[in-house]
């Protein structure tokens, strides 16, 4: 029963009892209004990684210098 008896509502007491906005309209209308923190999120999550793979290549790096000493 749904939305039952809606239709006879006016357009304000119809806003109490259902949503005229979709999910995926109300997401990007929040992120809009919110950009500096959804950027200073992602970018608070993308430095932990980034510095995972530079490290990450300067082991690999110092592995094969070590490997190429050794022969």
């Amino acid at each position: 029963m749904c939305g039952f008896g809606v239709q006879t509502q006016n357009f304000l007491e119809a806003n109490k009892s259902i949503y005229p906005v979709g999910c995926a309209d109300r997401a990007v209308r929040w992120i809009e209004s919110h950009l500096l923190l959804v950027g200073a999120l992602a970018l608070g999550l993308a430095l932990p990684q980034i510095a995972g793979i530079v490290l990450s290549q300067i082991l690999i790096s110092q592995i094969q210098d070590e490997i190429t000493s050794v022969l």
